[in-house]
Protein backbone atom coordinates (compact mmCIF):
# COMPACT_ATOMS: atom_id res chain seq x y z
CA UNK A 1 0.00 0.00 0.00
CA UNK A 2 1.15 3.54 -0.67
CA UNK A 3 1.78 6.45 1.68
CA UNK A 4 -1.03 8.92 0.95
CA UNK A 5 -1.47 12.68 1.32
CA UNK A 6 -3.97 13.98 3.95
CA UNK A 7 -6.36 16.95 3.75
CA UNK A 8 -8.01 19.05 6.44
CA UNK A 9 -10.68 16.53 7.46
CA UNK A 10 -12.18 18.53 10.33
CA UNK A 11 -12.68 21.71 8.28
CA UNK A 12 -14.61 19.89 5.53
CA UNK A 13 -16.58 17.92 8.09
CA UNK A 14 -17.55 21.03 10.06
CA UNK A 15 -18.63 22.91 6.92
CA UNK A 16 -21.04 20.11 6.00
CA UNK A 17 -22.14 19.70 9.61
CA UNK A 18 -23.10 23.40 9.88
CA UNK A 19 -25.19 23.05 6.69
CA UNK A 20 -27.00 20.02 8.12
CA UNK A 21 -27.65 21.80 11.42
CA UNK A 22 -29.22 24.68 9.50
CA UNK A 23 -31.70 22.18 8.01
CA UNK A 24 -32.54 20.83 11.49
CA UNK A 25 -30.29 17.79 11.56
CA UNK A 26 -29.07 17.55 15.15
CA UNK A 27 -25.99 15.37 15.43
CA UNK A 28 -23.88 14.62 18.44
CA UNK A 29 -20.58 15.97 17.19
CA UNK A 30 -18.52 14.71 20.06
CA UNK A 31 -17.07 11.30 19.24
CA UNK A 32 -18.41 11.29 15.67
CA UNK A 33 -15.86 13.45 13.87
CA UNK A 34 -13.49 10.49 13.76
CA UNK A 35 -16.17 7.92 12.75
CA UNK A 36 -15.78 7.31 8.95
CA UNK A 37 -19.30 5.96 8.45
CA UNK A 38 -20.84 8.95 10.20
CA UNK A 39 -18.63 11.38 8.31
CA UNK A 40 -19.52 9.70 4.99
CA UNK A 41 -23.23 9.94 5.80
CA UNK A 42 -22.92 13.61 6.72
CA UNK A 43 -20.91 14.48 3.59
CA UNK A 44 -23.20 12.57 1.21
CA UNK A 45 -26.31 14.10 2.77
CA UNK A 46 -24.89 17.59 2.31
CA UNK A 47 -23.68 17.20 -1.31
CA UNK A 48 -26.81 18.81 -2.75
CA UNK A 49 -26.45 21.81 -0.49
CA UNK A 50 -22.88 22.75 -1.42
CA UNK A 51 -21.49 24.20 -4.61
CA UNK A 52 -18.25 25.25 -6.26
CA UNK A 53 -15.05 24.62 -4.36
CA UNK A 54 -16.91 23.36 -1.28
CA UNK A 55 -18.45 20.58 -3.37
CA UNK A 56 -15.01 19.71 -4.78
CA UNK A 57 -13.69 19.46 -1.20
CA UNK A 58 -16.62 17.21 -0.23
CA UNK A 59 -16.01 14.94 -3.24
CA UNK A 60 -12.32 14.82 -2.39
CA UNK A 61 -12.95 13.89 1.25
CA UNK A 62 -15.54 11.23 0.31
CA UNK A 63 -13.07 9.72 -2.16
CA UNK A 64 -10.42 9.51 0.59
CA UNK A 65 -12.84 8.01 3.14
CA UNK A 66 -14.03 5.34 0.71
CA UNK A 67 -10.42 4.63 -0.28
CA UNK A 68 -9.53 3.99 3.39
CA UNK A 69 -12.23 1.30 3.61
CA UNK A 70 -11.28 -0.16 0.17
CA UNK A 71 -14.57 0.86 -1.43
CA UNK A 72 -14.55 1.58 -5.17
CA UNK A 73 -16.87 4.55 -4.68
CA UNK A 74 -13.62 6.45 -4.11
CA UNK A 75 -13.06 6.36 -7.91
CA UNK A 76 -16.61 7.61 -8.52
CA UNK A 77 -16.27 10.62 -6.19
CA UNK A 78 -12.74 11.51 -7.31
CA UNK A 79 -13.84 11.50 -10.95
CA UNK A 80 -16.93 13.53 -10.05
CA UNK A 81 -14.64 16.15 -8.52
CA UNK A 82 -12.42 16.24 -11.61
CA UNK A 83 -15.46 16.47 -13.90
CA UNK A 84 -16.83 19.39 -11.88
CA UNK A 85 -13.49 21.21 -12.07
CA UNK A 86 -13.46 20.82 -15.86
CA UNK A 87 -17.16 21.52 -16.35
CA UNK A 88 -17.32 24.70 -14.25
CA UNK A 89 -13.69 25.70 -14.93
CA UNK A 90 -13.02 26.06 -11.21
CA UNK A 91 -9.73 27.58 -10.12
CA UNK A 92 -8.58 25.03 -7.55
CA UNK A 93 -5.21 24.33 -6.02
CA UNK A 94 -3.08 21.97 -8.12
CA UNK A 95 -2.47 19.88 -5.01
CA UNK A 96 -6.22 19.13 -4.79
CA UNK A 97 -6.27 17.88 -8.40
CA UNK A 98 -3.09 15.93 -7.76
CA UNK A 99 -4.68 14.40 -4.65
CA UNK A 100 -7.72 13.33 -6.72
CA UNK A 101 -5.47 11.64 -9.31
CA UNK A 102 -3.55 9.98 -6.47
CA UNK A 103 -6.79 8.71 -4.90
CA UNK A 104 -7.96 7.16 -8.19
CA UNK A 105 -4.52 5.62 -8.74
CA UNK A 106 -4.54 4.11 -5.23
CA UNK A 107 -8.08 2.75 -5.70
CA UNK A 108 -7.09 1.03 -8.94
CA UNK A 109 -4.00 -0.32 -7.18
CA UNK A 110 -6.23 -1.87 -4.48
CA UNK A 111 -8.15 -3.85 -7.12
CA UNK A 112 -4.91 -4.76 -8.94
CA UNK A 113 -5.68 -2.65 -12.02
CA UNK A 114 -2.02 -1.64 -12.18
CA UNK A 115 -2.02 -0.11 -15.67
CA UNK A 116 -4.89 2.25 -14.78
CA UNK A 117 -3.19 2.97 -11.47
CA UNK A 118 0.04 3.93 -13.27
CA UNK A 119 -1.90 6.20 -15.65
CA UNK A 120 -3.38 8.29 -12.78
CA UNK A 121 -0.19 8.43 -10.73
CA UNK A 122 1.55 9.69 -13.89
CA UNK A 123 -1.06 12.46 -14.09
CA UNK A 124 -0.47 13.31 -10.43
CA UNK A 125 3.29 13.48 -10.99
CA UNK A 126 2.91 15.75 -14.05
CA UNK A 127 1.00 18.26 -11.88
CA UNK A 128 3.46 18.37 -8.97
CA UNK A 129 6.84 17.52 -10.52
CA UNK A 130 7.95 21.18 -10.50
CA UNK A 131 7.22 21.59 -6.76
CA UNK A 132 10.83 21.18 -5.65
CA UNK A 133 11.19 19.82 -2.12
CA UNK A 134 7.52 18.85 -1.79
CA UNK A 135 7.20 15.46 -0.10
CA UNK A 136 4.32 14.56 -2.42
CA UNK A 137 6.76 14.50 -5.36
CA UNK A 138 8.94 11.87 -3.63
CA UNK A 139 5.85 9.82 -2.75
CA UNK A 140 4.46 10.02 -6.29
CA UNK A 141 7.73 8.72 -7.77
CA UNK A 142 7.88 5.98 -5.13
CA UNK A 143 4.29 4.95 -5.92
CA UNK A 144 5.08 4.77 -9.66
CA UNK A 145 8.11 2.59 -8.90
CA UNK A 146 5.91 0.23 -6.83
CA UNK A 147 3.26 -0.01 -9.59
CA UNK A 148 5.77 -0.76 -12.36
CA UNK A 149 7.31 -3.38 -10.07
CA UNK A 150 3.87 -5.03 -9.92
CA UNK A 151 3.70 -4.81 -13.74
CA UNK A 152 7.10 -6.59 -13.93
CA UNK A 153 8.51 -3.54 -15.71
CA UNK A 154 11.68 -3.65 -13.63
CA UNK A 155 13.66 -1.04 -15.57
CA UNK A 156 10.92 1.58 -15.13
CA UNK A 157 10.48 0.55 -11.50
CA UNK A 158 14.18 1.05 -10.75
CA UNK A 159 14.15 4.39 -12.64
CA UNK A 160 11.32 5.82 -10.48
CA UNK A 161 12.77 4.45 -7.22
CA UNK A 162 16.15 6.03 -7.99
CA UNK A 163 14.55 9.41 -8.78
CA UNK A 164 12.50 9.25 -5.57
CA UNK A 165 15.63 8.26 -3.62
CA UNK A 166 17.64 11.15 -5.08
CA UNK A 167 15.01 13.74 -4.11
CA UNK A 168 14.50 12.20 -0.65
CA UNK A 169 18.27 12.28 0.01
CA UNK A 170 18.48 15.94 -1.05
CA UNK A 171 15.56 16.80 1.27
CA UNK A 172 17.09 14.68 4.10
CA UNK A 173 13.91 12.57 4.41
CA UNK A 174 15.36 9.56 6.24
CA UNK A 175 12.16 7.49 6.35
CA UNK A 176 11.57 7.90 2.57
CA UNK A 177 15.23 7.12 1.84
CA UNK A 178 14.83 3.93 3.91
CA UNK A 179 11.70 2.89 1.96
CA UNK A 180 13.51 3.41 -1.37
CA UNK A 181 16.53 1.39 -0.19
CA UNK A 182 14.25 -1.49 0.76
CA UNK A 183 12.32 -1.32 -2.53
CA UNK A 184 15.52 -1.20 -4.62
CA UNK A 185 17.19 -4.18 -2.96
CA UNK A 186 13.95 -6.20 -3.39
CA UNK A 187 13.65 -5.26 -7.11
CA UNK A 188 17.31 -6.02 -7.83
CA UNK A 189 16.96 -9.35 -5.99
CA UNK A 190 13.92 -10.20 -8.15
CA UNK A 191 15.87 -9.61 -11.38
CA UNK A 192 18.93 -11.53 -10.05
CA UNK A 193 21.15 -8.45 -9.90
CA UNK A 194 22.76 -9.66 -6.69
CA UNK A 195 25.49 -7.04 -6.62
CA UNK A 196 23.07 -4.07 -6.53
CA UNK A 197 20.66 -5.98 -4.31
CA UNK A 198 23.38 -6.56 -1.71
CA UNK A 199 24.52 -2.92 -1.97
CA UNK A 200 21.04 -1.51 -1.28
CA UNK A 201 20.42 -4.16 1.41
CA UNK A 202 23.51 -2.93 3.24
CA UNK A 203 22.42 0.69 2.82
CA UNK A 204 18.93 -0.23 4.09
CA UNK A 205 20.25 -2.03 7.19
CA UNK A 206 22.78 0.69 7.98
CA UNK A 207 20.19 3.47 7.66
CA UNK A 208 17.58 1.49 9.61
CA UNK A 209 20.05 0.92 12.47
CA UNK A 210 21.15 4.54 12.27
CA UNK A 211 17.54 5.72 12.54
CA UNK A 212 16.91 3.38 15.50
CA UNK A 213 20.05 4.63 17.24
CA UNK A 214 19.05 8.22 16.53
CA UNK A 215 15.60 7.59 18.04
CA UNK A 216 17.20 5.90 21.06
CA UNK A 217 19.58 8.82 21.53
CA UNK A 218 16.64 11.22 21.37
CA UNK A 219 14.83 9.24 24.07
CA UNK A 220 18.01 9.13 26.21
CA UNK A 221 18.37 12.89 25.80
CA UNK A 222 14.75 13.31 26.87
CA UNK A 223 15.36 11.03 29.91
CA UNK A 224 18.48 12.96 30.85
CA UNK A 225 16.53 16.18 30.53
CA UNK A 226 13.78 14.78 32.73
CA UNK A 227 16.41 13.63 35.25
CA UNK A 228 18.02 17.07 35.30
CA UNK A 229 14.64 18.70 35.78
CA UNK A 230 13.86 16.29 38.61
CA UNK A 231 17.18 17.05 40.34
CA UNK A 232 16.55 20.76 39.93
CA UNK A 233 13.06 20.37 41.37
CA UNK A 234 14.52 18.37 44.25
CA UNK A 235 17.02 21.13 45.05
CA UNK A 236 14.29 23.73 44.82
CA UNK A 237 12.15 21.67 47.18
CA UNK A 238 15.05 21.32 49.62
CA UNK A 239 15.66 25.09 49.58
CA UNK A 240 11.95 25.65 50.07
CA UNK A 241 11.91 23.18 52.94
CA UNK A 242 14.90 24.78 54.62
CA UNK A 243 13.06 28.13 54.44
CA UNK A 244 10.03 26.57 56.08
CA UNK A 245 11.89 24.58 58.76
CA UNK A 246 11.71 27.49 61.18
CA UNK A 247 7.91 27.57 60.90
CA UNK A 248 7.32 23.81 61.20
CA UNK A 249 7.59 21.59 64.13
CA UNK A 250 10.08 18.81 64.22
CA UNK A 251 7.33 16.29 63.64
CA UNK A 252 6.05 18.13 60.65
CA UNK A 253 9.57 18.51 59.29
CA UNK A 254 10.11 14.77 59.64
CA UNK A 255 6.77 14.08 58.03
CA UNK A 256 7.50 16.36 55.10
CA UNK A 257 11.02 14.92 54.88
CA UNK A 258 9.57 11.45 54.64
CA UNK A 259 7.06 12.53 52.01
CA UNK A 260 9.78 14.33 50.08
CA UNK A 261 12.12 11.36 50.29
CA UNK A 262 9.27 9.13 49.18
CA UNK A 263 8.59 11.38 46.16
CA UNK A 264 12.29 11.54 45.35
CA UNK A 265 12.57 7.78 45.67
CA UNK A 266 9.59 7.40 43.34
CA UNK A 267 11.28 9.69 40.84
CA UNK A 268 14.51 7.73 41.21
CA UNK A 269 12.65 4.49 40.62
CA UNK A 270 11.02 6.02 37.53
CA UNK A 271 14.42 7.18 36.31
CA UNK A 272 15.92 3.76 36.99
CA UNK A 273 13.09 2.21 35.03
CA UNK A 274 13.79 4.58 32.15
CA UNK A 275 17.51 3.74 32.36
CA UNK A 276 16.66 0.03 32.38
CA UNK A 277 14.46 0.57 29.34
CA UNK A 278 17.33 2.39 27.63
CA UNK A 279 19.69 -0.48 28.51
CA UNK A 280 17.18 -2.93 27.07
CA UNK A 281 17.03 -0.82 23.92
CA UNK A 282 20.83 -0.92 23.71
CA UNK A 283 20.72 -4.69 24.12
CA UNK A 284 18.08 -4.89 21.37
CA UNK A 285 20.23 -2.67 19.13
CA UNK A 286 23.23 -4.91 19.72
CA UNK A 287 21.09 -7.95 18.94
CA UNK A 288 19.84 -6.24 15.78
CA UNK A 289 23.42 -5.43 14.81
CA UNK A 290 24.50 -9.02 15.44
CA UNK A 291 21.54 -10.32 13.42
CA UNK A 292 22.37 -7.88 10.64
CA UNK A 293 25.99 -9.04 10.58
CA UNK A 294 24.86 -12.65 10.61
CA UNK A 295 22.42 -11.92 7.78
CA UNK A 296 25.21 -10.23 5.77
CA UNK A 297 27.45 -13.28 6.35
CA UNK A 298 24.62 -15.60 5.27
CA UNK A 299 23.99 -13.42 2.19
CA UNK A 300 27.68 -13.47 1.34
CA UNK A 301 27.77 -17.24 1.75
CA UNK A 302 24.69 -17.60 -0.44
CA UNK A 303 26.34 -15.41 -3.08
CA UNK A 304 29.56 -17.45 -2.85
CA UNK A 305 27.65 -20.74 -3.12
CA UNK A 306 25.64 -19.34 -6.00
CA UNK A 307 28.80 -18.17 -7.79
CA UNK A 308 30.47 -21.56 -7.26
CA UNK A 309 27.42 -23.36 -8.63
CA UNK A 310 27.14 -20.85 -11.47
CA UNK A 311 30.81 -21.18 -12.44
CA UNK A 312 30.54 -24.98 -12.22
CA UNK A 313 27.47 -24.99 -14.47
CA UNK A 314 29.14 -22.55 -16.89
CA UNK A 315 32.28 -24.71 -16.98
CA UNK A 316 30.31 -27.91 -17.60
CA UNK A 317 28.15 -26.15 -20.17
CA UNK A 318 31.27 -24.78 -21.88
CA UNK A 319 32.79 -28.27 -22.00
CA UNK A 320 29.58 -29.65 -23.50
CA UNK A 321 29.40 -26.78 -25.99
CA UNK A 322 33.04 -27.30 -26.96
CA UNK A 323 32.50 -31.03 -27.48
CA UNK A 324 29.32 -30.31 -29.43
CA UNK A 325 31.20 -27.70 -31.48
CA UNK A 326 34.02 -30.16 -32.23
CA UNK A 327 31.51 -32.84 -33.22
CA UNK A 328 29.57 -30.41 -35.40
CA UNK A 329 32.79 -29.11 -36.95
CA UNK A 330 33.84 -32.65 -37.85
CA UNK A 331 30.34 -33.39 -39.15
CA UNK A 332 30.32 -30.17 -41.20
CA UNK A 333 33.77 -30.95 -42.60
CA UNK A 334 32.61 -34.44 -43.52
CA UNK A 335 29.41 -33.04 -45.02
CA UNK A 336 31.41 -30.50 -47.02
CA UNK A 337 33.71 -33.27 -48.26
CA UNK A 338 30.74 -35.47 -49.15
CA UNK A 339 28.96 -32.50 -50.70
CA UNK A 340 32.04 -31.67 -52.78
CA UNK A 341 32.19 -35.24 -54.08
CA UNK A 342 28.44 -35.28 -54.71
CA UNK A 343 28.58 -31.87 -56.39
CA UNK A 344 31.46 -33.03 -58.58
CA UNK A 345 29.55 -36.16 -59.54
CA UNK A 346 26.41 -34.12 -60.11
CA UNK A 347 28.33 -31.62 -62.24
CA UNK A 348 29.86 -34.43 -64.26
CA UNK A 349 26.43 -36.01 -64.66
CA UNK A 350 24.95 -32.64 -65.59
CA UNK A 351 27.64 -32.05 -68.22
CA UNK A 352 27.14 -35.55 -69.59
CA UNK A 353 23.38 -35.05 -69.65
CA UNK A 354 23.83 -31.70 -71.40
CA UNK A 355 26.12 -33.32 -73.97
CA UNK A 356 23.64 -36.15 -74.47
CA UNK A 357 20.79 -33.67 -74.73
CA UNK A 358 22.80 -31.56 -77.18
CA UNK A 359 23.61 -34.66 -79.20
CA UNK A 360 19.95 -35.64 -79.17
CA UNK A 361 18.99 -32.18 -80.39
CA UNK A 362 21.65 -32.34 -83.09
CA UNK A 363 20.48 -35.80 -84.12
CA UNK A 364 16.88 -34.61 -84.20
CA UNK A 365 17.92 -31.60 -86.26
CA UNK A 366 20.00 -33.78 -88.60
CA UNK A 367 17.12 -36.18 -88.92
CA UNK A 368 14.76 -33.29 -89.69
CA UNK A 369 17.23 -31.88 -92.21
CA UNK A 370 17.63 -35.29 -93.79
CA UNK A 371 13.86 -35.67 -94.08
CA UNK A 372 13.57 -32.19 -95.55
CA UNK A 373 16.45 -32.86 -97.94
CA UNK A 374 14.84 -36.02 -99.25
CA UNK A 375 11.48 -34.24 -99.42
CA UNK A 376 13.07 -31.57 -101.63
CA UNK A 377 14.60 -34.22 -103.87
CA UNK A 378 11.39 -36.27 -103.95
CA UNK A 379 8.97 -33.45 -104.61
CA UNK A 380 10.52 -30.01 -105.24
CA UNK A 381 13.14 -31.36 -107.63
CA UNK A 382 11.06 -34.08 -109.32
CA UNK A 383 7.90 -32.06 -109.96
CA UNK A 384 9.59 -29.35 -112.10
CA UNK A 385 11.09 -32.07 -114.31
CA UNK A 386 7.66 -33.66 -114.73
CA UNK A 387 6.32 -30.26 -115.78
CA UNK A 388 9.20 -29.71 -118.25
CA UNK A 389 8.77 -33.21 -119.71
CA UNK A 390 5.01 -32.78 -119.99
CA UNK A 391 5.22 -29.41 -121.79
CA UNK A 392 8.02 -30.66 -124.07
CA UNK A 393 5.97 -33.73 -124.97
CA UNK A 394 2.97 -31.54 -125.85
CA UNK A 395 5.09 -29.35 -128.15
CA UNK A 396 6.67 -32.38 -129.85
CA UNK A 397 3.56 -34.52 -130.31
CA UNK A 398 0.93 -31.86 -130.89
CA UNK A 399 2.89 -28.95 -132.27
CA UNK A 400 0.45 -28.43 -135.16
CA UNK A 401 -2.51 -28.15 -132.75
CA UNK A 402 -1.17 -24.97 -131.08
CA UNK A 403 -0.71 -21.52 -132.45
CA UNK A 404 2.51 -19.54 -132.10
CA UNK A 405 1.36 -17.65 -129.00
CA UNK A 406 0.50 -20.83 -127.11
CA UNK A 407 3.78 -22.44 -128.09
CA UNK A 408 5.70 -19.35 -126.89
CA UNK A 409 3.85 -19.47 -123.57
CA UNK A 410 4.73 -23.13 -123.11
CA UNK A 411 8.36 -22.43 -124.01
CA UNK A 412 8.41 -19.54 -121.48
CA UNK A 413 6.97 -21.87 -118.82
CA UNK A 414 9.60 -24.48 -119.64
CA UNK A 415 12.29 -21.79 -119.29
CA UNK A 416 10.92 -20.51 -116.01
CA UNK A 417 10.65 -24.02 -114.59
CA UNK A 418 14.12 -24.92 -115.83
CA UNK A 419 15.65 -21.82 -114.22
CA UNK A 420 13.83 -22.52 -110.94
CA UNK A 421 14.95 -26.15 -111.01
CA UNK A 422 18.51 -25.13 -111.81
CA UNK A 423 18.58 -22.68 -108.92
CA UNK A 424 17.18 -25.37 -106.62
CA UNK A 425 19.70 -27.92 -107.79
CA UNK A 426 22.50 -25.40 -107.42
CA UNK A 427 21.40 -24.62 -103.86
CA UNK A 428 21.16 -28.33 -103.05
CA UNK A 429 24.68 -28.90 -104.25
CA UNK A 430 26.01 -25.87 -102.38
CA UNK A 431 24.24 -26.90 -99.17
CA UNK A 432 25.43 -30.50 -99.53
CA UNK A 433 29.00 -29.32 -99.92
CA UNK A 434 28.68 -27.00 -96.91
CA UNK A 435 27.32 -29.82 -94.74
CA UNK A 436 30.11 -32.18 -95.76
CA UNK A 437 32.77 -29.47 -95.26
CA UNK A 438 34.02 -29.65 -98.84
CA UNK A 439 33.67 -25.91 -99.54
CA UNK A 440 36.97 -24.08 -99.40
CA UNK A 441 36.68 -20.70 -97.66
CA UNK A 442 38.87 -18.22 -99.52
CA UNK A 443 38.05 -14.58 -98.55
CA UNK A 444 39.49 -11.72 -100.60
CA UNK A 445 38.93 -8.05 -101.40
CA UNK A 446 36.05 -7.76 -103.84
CA UNK A 447 34.24 -4.78 -105.45
CA UNK A 448 30.72 -5.11 -104.14
CA UNK A 449 29.04 -3.08 -106.93
CA UNK A 450 30.49 -5.37 -109.63
CA UNK A 451 29.22 -8.50 -107.87
CA UNK A 452 25.74 -7.00 -107.49
CA UNK A 453 25.70 -6.00 -111.19
CA UNK A 454 26.56 -9.59 -112.16
CA UNK A 455 23.66 -10.98 -110.12
CA UNK A 456 21.22 -8.36 -111.47
CA UNK A 457 22.21 -9.30 -115.02
CA UNK A 458 21.84 -13.03 -114.27
CA UNK A 459 18.40 -12.54 -112.70
CA UNK A 460 17.15 -9.89 -115.14
CA UNK A 461 15.08 -12.35 -117.17
CA UNK A 462 13.48 -13.82 -114.03
CA UNK A 463 12.59 -10.33 -112.86
CA UNK A 464 11.33 -9.15 -116.25
CA UNK A 465 8.77 -11.97 -116.36
CA UNK A 466 6.98 -10.19 -113.45
CA UNK A 467 8.01 -6.70 -114.69
CA UNK A 468 10.12 -6.22 -111.53
CA UNK A 469 12.92 -3.64 -111.67
CA UNK A 470 16.23 -4.58 -110.01
CA UNK A 471 18.26 -1.51 -108.90
CA UNK A 472 21.15 -0.64 -106.57
CA UNK A 473 22.96 2.51 -105.38
CA UNK A 474 26.23 0.93 -104.23
CA UNK A 475 29.32 3.05 -104.95
CA UNK A 476 32.08 1.50 -107.02
CA UNK A 477 34.76 2.14 -104.40
CA UNK A 478 33.11 0.00 -101.71
CA UNK A 479 35.08 -3.21 -101.18
CA UNK A 480 34.00 -6.31 -99.33
CA UNK A 481 36.27 -8.91 -97.75
CA UNK A 482 34.53 -12.21 -98.55
CA UNK A 483 34.63 -15.53 -100.37
CA UNK A 484 33.43 -14.73 -103.89
CA UNK A 485 31.38 -17.90 -104.48
CA UNK A 486 29.70 -17.72 -101.09
CA UNK A 487 28.90 -14.01 -101.45
CA UNK A 488 27.44 -14.63 -104.95
CA UNK A 489 25.26 -17.38 -103.49
CA UNK A 490 24.07 -15.01 -100.73
CA UNK A 491 23.27 -12.19 -103.20
CA UNK A 492 21.59 -14.51 -105.71
CA UNK A 493 19.32 -16.12 -103.10
CA UNK A 494 18.35 -12.84 -101.44
CA UNK A 495 17.51 -11.16 -104.80
CA UNK A 496 15.66 -14.30 -106.03
CA UNK A 497 13.67 -14.37 -102.79
CA UNK A 498 12.79 -10.66 -103.21
CA UNK A 499 11.59 -11.26 -106.82
CA UNK A 500 9.53 -14.25 -105.70
CA UNK A 501 7.53 -12.27 -103.11
CA UNK A 502 7.29 -8.96 -105.04
CA UNK A 503 4.13 -7.87 -106.80
CA UNK A 504 4.32 -7.48 -110.61
CA UNK A 505 5.71 -4.06 -111.47
CA UNK A 506 7.53 -3.77 -108.13
CA UNK A 507 11.09 -2.73 -107.31
CA UNK A 508 13.88 -4.69 -105.62
CA UNK A 509 16.48 -2.35 -104.14
CA UNK A 510 20.01 -3.45 -103.18
CA UNK A 511 22.06 -1.12 -100.94
CA UNK A 512 25.17 -1.13 -98.76
CA UNK A 513 26.14 0.76 -95.61
CA UNK A 514 29.60 0.81 -94.13
CA UNK A 515 30.28 1.26 -90.38
CA UNK A 516 33.56 1.25 -88.50
CA UNK A 517 33.56 -2.53 -88.09
CA UNK A 518 30.97 -3.92 -90.52
CA UNK A 519 29.54 -3.71 -94.03
CA UNK A 520 25.75 -4.04 -94.18
CA UNK A 521 24.29 -5.35 -97.48
CA UNK A 522 20.50 -4.96 -97.69
CA UNK A 523 17.97 -6.33 -100.21
CA UNK A 524 14.54 -4.67 -99.90
CA UNK A 525 11.31 -5.47 -101.74
CA UNK A 526 7.80 -4.01 -101.83
CA UNK A 527 6.06 -7.35 -101.72
CA UNK A 528 3.66 -9.17 -99.47
CA UNK A 529 5.83 -9.06 -96.35
CA UNK A 530 6.12 -11.73 -93.66
CA UNK A 531 3.98 -12.11 -90.55
CA UNK A 532 5.57 -12.35 -87.10
CA UNK A 533 4.99 -16.09 -86.70
CA UNK A 534 6.70 -16.96 -90.02
CA UNK A 535 9.65 -14.65 -89.24
CA UNK A 536 10.69 -17.10 -86.49
CA UNK A 537 10.76 -20.02 -88.99
CA UNK A 538 12.59 -18.37 -91.89
CA UNK A 539 16.06 -19.81 -91.37
CA UNK A 540 15.06 -23.39 -90.50
CA UNK A 541 14.47 -26.43 -92.70
CA UNK A 542 10.91 -26.97 -91.54
CA UNK A 543 9.13 -29.54 -93.71
CA UNK A 544 5.79 -27.98 -92.82
CA UNK A 545 6.80 -24.44 -93.71
CA UNK A 546 6.60 -23.32 -97.33
CA UNK A 547 5.24 -20.07 -98.77
CA UNK A 548 4.30 -19.49 -102.40
CA UNK A 549 5.37 -16.36 -104.23
CA UNK A 550 3.07 -13.73 -105.73
CA UNK A 551 2.98 -15.71 -109.02
CA UNK A 552 2.53 -19.07 -107.33
CA UNK A 553 6.28 -19.80 -107.18
CA UNK A 554 7.12 -22.62 -104.83
CA UNK A 555 9.98 -22.43 -102.34
CA UNK A 556 11.92 -24.70 -100.02
CA UNK A 557 13.65 -22.24 -97.71
CA UNK A 558 16.99 -23.80 -98.60
CA UNK A 559 18.30 -20.56 -100.13
CA UNK A 560 17.89 -18.63 -96.88
CA UNK A 561 19.55 -21.48 -94.96
CA UNK A 562 22.57 -21.14 -97.24
CA UNK A 563 22.58 -17.36 -96.73
CA UNK A 564 22.64 -17.81 -92.95
CA UNK A 565 25.38 -20.49 -92.99
CA UNK A 566 27.62 -18.63 -95.45
CA UNK A 567 27.18 -15.36 -93.54
CA UNK A 568 28.09 -17.13 -90.29
CA UNK A 569 31.17 -18.60 -92.03
CA UNK A 570 32.34 -15.01 -92.58
CA UNK A 571 31.78 -14.18 -88.90
CA UNK A 572 28.70 -12.11 -89.70
CA UNK A 573 24.97 -12.36 -89.18
CA UNK A 574 21.78 -12.06 -91.20
CA UNK A 575 18.55 -10.43 -90.10
CA UNK A 576 15.17 -9.48 -91.52
CA UNK A 577 12.63 -6.75 -90.88
CA UNK A 578 9.20 -6.95 -92.43
CA UNK A 579 5.79 -5.29 -92.38
CA UNK A 580 3.04 -7.55 -93.63
CA UNK A 581 1.55 -6.13 -96.84
CA UNK A 582 4.38 -3.58 -97.32
CA UNK A 583 7.50 -5.64 -97.96
CA UNK A 584 10.64 -7.06 -96.36
CA UNK A 585 14.30 -6.10 -95.97
CA UNK A 586 17.00 -8.75 -95.54
CA UNK A 587 20.31 -7.45 -94.16
CA UNK A 588 23.60 -9.33 -94.28
CA UNK A 589 26.17 -7.84 -91.88
CA UNK A 590 29.77 -8.85 -92.67
CA UNK A 591 32.96 -7.91 -90.78
CA UNK A 592 34.88 -5.05 -92.39
CA UNK A 593 38.50 -5.43 -91.29
CA UNK A 594 40.20 -3.82 -94.30
CA UNK A 595 41.08 -0.27 -95.26
CA UNK A 596 40.62 1.01 -98.77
Amino acid sequence: MFPYKQTDTINIYMKNLIILLIFGCIIDVCGQAQNPKTEISVLEAGLRQVHGKQKIESYNRLAELYLNVFNQKSIQYARAALDSIRKYRLDVDQLIKANLYSTIGAAYYNIKEYKMSAEYFDKEYELIKDMAGDENVFLSLFNLGTIYNKLNSNKKSVKYYLRSLSLAEKANKGDLVLQNYQALYEVYEAINDHENSLRYYKLYNNLRDSLLITEAKKEITILKSKYSVALKQKKEKEIELRGKEQQLTVAEIKKQKLEQDSAINAQKIALLNEINRYNQMEIQLREIKIKKEQEIVRSQRRVIYLLVVLFTVIFLFSVLLYREYRAKKRAVAQMKSDKTIIDRHNEESRIKNMKIEQQNLELLELNSVKDRFFSIIAHDLRNPFNQIIGLSELIISKYENYDEKQINEMIAEIYKTSVHTYRLLENLLEWSRSQSGNIIFNPEKLPLAALVNEQIAALHTQGSIKSIELIHDIQNNILVYADKNMLNTILRNLITNAIKFSHPGGIVHISAERTAQHLKISVADQGIGINEENLKRLFTLDSNFSTKGTAGEKGTGLGLILCREFTARHGGEISVTSIEGQGSTFTCKLPYPIQE
